[in-house]
C-alpha cells in the first residue's frame, strides 16, 4: 500500500469516527472500511508469495540441471582420460 493510499484510509477512518462518534455502529463502520483493504493486501501478499515460491522452485531446478550437466561433463572427461591412459 502506498503512502497516499494509507493517508486516504486514515482520513476516511477519522471522518467516520468524527461523524459517528456517538453511534453504536461506529465499530461496524470502521470495520466495513478496513476489511476490504486488509483483504486486498492479504491477497496481494499471497500472490507475491506464490510467485516467489515458483521462482525459487525454478531456480532449484535450474541449479540442479547445471550440476547434472557438470557431473555428466566431468564423468565424460574422466572417462576419456581413463581410456587415453589405459
Amino acid at each position: 500500500m502506498k503512502d497516499h493510499q494509507i493517508a486516504m484510509l486514515v482520513n476516511d477512518i477519522r471522518d467516520i469516527a468524527v461523524k459517528y462518534h456517538d453511534f453504536q455502529c461506529l465499530r461496524e463502520l470502521i470495520h466495513s472500511r478496513l476489511v476490504p483493504e486488509i483483504q486486498s493486501l492479504r491477497a496481494q501478499l499471497e500472490e507475491a508469495n506464490c510467485k516467489l515460491q515458483e521462482s525459487e522452485r525454478e531456480n532449484r531446478y535450474l541449479r540442479f540441471g547445471v550440476y547434472e550437466e557438470l557431473n555428466i561433463a566431468i564423468s565424460a572427461a574422466l572417462s576419456s582420460k581413463g581410456k587415453e591412459n589405459g
